[in-house]
């Protein structure tokens, strides 16, 4: 996992050469280290040698399913995160393939770079936080609600609803009355 400044490693893994070497120019400069392979049965190789924070995978190999190879890296390096690519979406089998292998992204082709070194950096940063203590996860994602209701309804962390008293009740104190805002992930 990426601790550090250092810019994330992330392995891409698919079956066709051309589609790994366009990516890997699409990415060149991009704050992320690319690694590619054409072979699946390589990539504990890669997990084993050297810090890899995301598995970026093709769906559709000969050899073996993209969401068969990232449910393997699953098991063996949980803290790698994985992200699916494929160009043929099927919702049932999308979800099936989030589920088993704990997808951070399940995203289709073709996919933009900004899309995809978006999904990584933030996959690199989920990841990070699920290594941090509790209490310090608690408040993030508190921030973080308060953030996207901010967002979304601007000015509402000040004031988030009147009670049946009337009197005003910020969004503060809301977030306080929930027990475990993890449980809302």
């Amino acid at each position: 996992m990426n601790h550090d400044a250092r810019k994330p490693n992330v392995l891409f893994v698919d079956d066709e050469l051309d589609v790994l070497l366009g990516l890997q120019m699409s990415l060149r400069r991009s704050p992320i280290n690319a690694f590619i392979t054409t072979q699946p049965n390589e990539v504990p190789f890669f997990l084993t040698a050297q810090p890899i924070d995301v598995v970026v995978c093709d769906e559709c190999m000969p050899t073996v399913s993209g969401s068969a190879l990232l449910d393997s890296v699953r098991v063996r390096f949980p803290s790698t995160a994985r992200i699916l690519l494929t160009g043929h979406c099927d919702l049932p089998k999308a979800i099936r393939a989030i589920k088993r292998a704990r997808l951070f992204r399940y995203l289709t082709k073709p996919t933009t770079a900004p899309t995809l070194v978006s999904a990584i950096l933030n996959a690199v940063s989920e990841q990070s936080l699920a290594t941090l203590p509790k209490h310090v996860r608690r408040a993030r994602m508190r921030s973080r609600l308060l953030k996207d209701l901010e967002t979304a309804y601007p000015g509402i962390a000040q004031e988030m609803r009147i009670d049946a008293d009337r009197s005003v009740i910020p969004a503060e104190a809301l977030l306080d009355s929930i027990d475990d805002p993890l449980e809302l992930e």
